[in-house]
């Protein structure tokens, strides 16, 4: 029949021969209950584009009547909600941001919790470790750690030049320079 949510009321009459008895009918027809269908969106590289995430519902009135919103929250910066779609490119610094998606379809309401992690560009490599203050007296040994963060991990550490009696060794995000110089 195609009816749409709301209450209806109408008459049902019964006769026979001699006697005919009307009794109203009431009635409401209420829509199914509104549900964020979309998963959350995924998580995402600083300066490289994001998305399109396309946002979904079930229930409520139906298609076309579903209005999304971020709440209790917000996107990464540069990111934007645009009619059901998620999209732009993430700047600024990168996190995590935490946020609702929010579907409204007449009178109902629902949300789902999300959050998304912006990692730094990975072109962004950072080696850091501390290099003595002193001269390195002939026959002392040296020992200095390197660590690195930022780019796309696994690391390769590789000594490109120096004395030959300096070695590097390394582990993951760590790398050790070490050695003993022998002559002056």
């Amino acid at each position: 029949v195609g009816l749409k949510a709301g209450s209806y009321t109408g008459s049902v009459t019964i006769s026979e021969s001699t006697l005919t008895q009307t009794i109203p009918v009431t009635f409401t027809i209420t829509p199914p209950t509104l549900a964020v269908a979309s998963a959350c969106p995924g998580n995402g590289t600083e300066g490289v584009p994001y998305g399109p995430f396309n946002l979904s519902a079930s229930g409520g009135l139906g298609t076309g009547s579903y209005i999304f919103s971020i709440t209790n929250g917000g996107l990464p910066a540069g990111v934007s909600l645009h009619g059901n779609v998620i999209g732009g490119t993430p700047t600024g610094s990168a996190g995590t941001s935490v946020f609702s998606i929010q579907v409204t379809s007449g009178s109902q309401t629902a949300l789902t919790a999300c959050s998304v992690t912006i990692a730094p560009p990975v072109g962004t490599l950072q080696i850091t470790g501390t290099c003595p203050a002193n001269s390195i007296l002939v026959g002392s040994s040296i020992s200095i750690s390197l660590s690195a963060t930022g780019g796309k991990s696994p690391y390769t550490f590789r000594l490109t030049s120096g004395p030959a009696w300096l070695a590097l060794t390394s582990q993951g995000a760590g790398a050790t320079l070490a050695g003993k110089p022998s002559s002056a």
